[in-house]
């Protein structure tokens, strides 16, 4: 009988491999870029590269604070993986995804996931018709990056 330590392991030793497998990282975000919803009016999910050494977030936050500020909208930013999975109920871009969130988190925990950061419409400023957007960017330490943003706006 094998004890769940053992089930652990293995499990853990599985997702290993499929960290260090640039080209198995690759297909799983490719999957993810399937997965995602961009809304009903013109949002897109675009895989780029990135320069993995030089990545801060420094420079994306204050990219991403330019977008959501000054607007009547409220948007809510959220920075890093841990707060990625913190928020991710209330994504829309996820949320008719339970296998994108599982395929998040098996990235994630073989760190394959660089770099999470985004916004979403919090519904307290602004009305739907013309704030139902959020940006979710996903940072892979493959040196790709999944930009998505969602739109539901009319």
């Amino acid at each position: 009988m094998i004890s769940k330590m053992a089930v652990v392991i293995i499990s853990l030793l599985s997702f290993s491999a499929f960290a260090t497998d640039s080209t198995t990282l690759d297909f799983r975000i490719k999957q993810l870029q399937e997965l995602v919803d961009v809304g009903p009016n013109g949002g897109n999910a675009e895989i780029i590269d990135y320069n993995v050494k030089k990545f801060t977030y420094k420079k994306h936050v204050k990219e991403l604070l330019k977008t959501i500020k000054g607007n009547d909208c409220k948007y809510v930013p959220f920075i890093g993986i841990r707060e990625l999975f913190n928020v991710y109920s209330s994504l829309s871009i996820f949320s008719n995804s339970k296998q994108a969130h599982d395929l998040l988190e098996k990235i994630s925990i073989v760190r394959g996931l660089k770099g999470a950061l985004g916004y979403y419409w919090s519904a307290d400023g602004g009305d739907a018709e013309n704030c139902s957007t959020e940006q979710v960017e996903l940072y892979f330490s493959n040196g790709k990056a999944l930009i998505i943003y969602f739109d539901a706006t009319t």
